[in-house]
C-alpha cells in the first residue's frame, strides 16, 4: 500500500503491467492487485514445492513465479480463497517496482520503521536471531524431535522469522 499511496502501483491495474512474464487471460478480467490483496485471483490452490528443509533447493522469487504459475480456476473477484503463489507474485510486483529484493524493501520500509528488530524474511535465518526464535519440533515415535529451518520458496507467502514484541509492534502499529 506504501507503493500504492507513492503513485507507484494502481491496485486495479492488470497485474501484468508489472511483470516480465504473463498471466493468461483464461478470463475476459485481469488479476489485478486488489484480486491479489484480497484473495480473489481465481488461481488453484497449489502448495508443492513451496517449502524447502535446505538452502541450496531454494529458488529466487523470480524464479518461483515464474516456473510454478497456478491454473486461473475462477474468474477474478469472484471468489475467495488464499493463494500462496499471488502472496509470492505480491512480493515480486515490489522487486519490479522497486529494484529492491522483497526482504530488502520490507526490512527498509516496515520492520525498520516499526522497531521489528528481531524480525526478518531473510533465509535462513542472520546469526544474531537464531538465539531468539523459537524452534519447531515433530512427535516421533512418543517424543518431540527438534526440526530444522524451513524455507519458504515464495518467501512473500510466509518465510517471515519474527519475535512476539516485534508481532506486537505491527499490531500496534495496524491500531494506529
Amino acid at each position: 500500500m506504501q507503493l500504492v499511496e507513492a503513485g507507484k502501483l494502481d491496485l486495479d491495474a492488470d497485474v501484468n503491467t508489472y511483470l516480465d512474464f504473463e498471466i493468461p487471460d483464461t478470463y475476459p478480467e485481469p488479476i489485478t492487485l486488489r484480486n491479489i490483496l484480497t484473495h480473489t485471483t481465481g488461481f488453484e490452490d497449489k502448495g508443492d514445492g513451496l517449502f524447502k528443509l535446505e538452502a541450496s533447493q531454494v529458488s529466487s522469487l523470480e524464479t518461483y513465479v515464474k516456473e510454478n504459475l497456478p491454473a486461473r480456476v475462477f474468474p477474478p473477484g469472484k471468489y475467495g480463497a488464499y493463494s500462496n503463489y499471488a502472496t509470492a507474485l505480491s512480493g515480486y510486483v515490489i522487486e519490479r517496482v522497486t529494484g529492491m529484493a522483497f526482504e530488502d524493501y520490507i526490512t527498509e520500509n516496515i520492520l525498520n520503521p516499526l522497531e521489528m528488530n528481531n524480525s526478518t524474511f531473510e533465509q535462513p535465518l542472520p546469526s544474531t536471531l537464531i538465539n531468539d526464535m523459537a524452534e519447531g519440533y515433530n512427535y516421533v515415535n512418543g517424543e518431540y524431535v527438534k526440526g530444522s529451518f524451513e524455507f519458504v520458496v515464495g518467501s512473500p507467502a510466509g518465510a517471515l522469522s519474527a519475535s512476539g514484541l516485534d508481532i506486537a509492534n505491527f499490531m500496534i502499529a495496524h491500531l494506529q
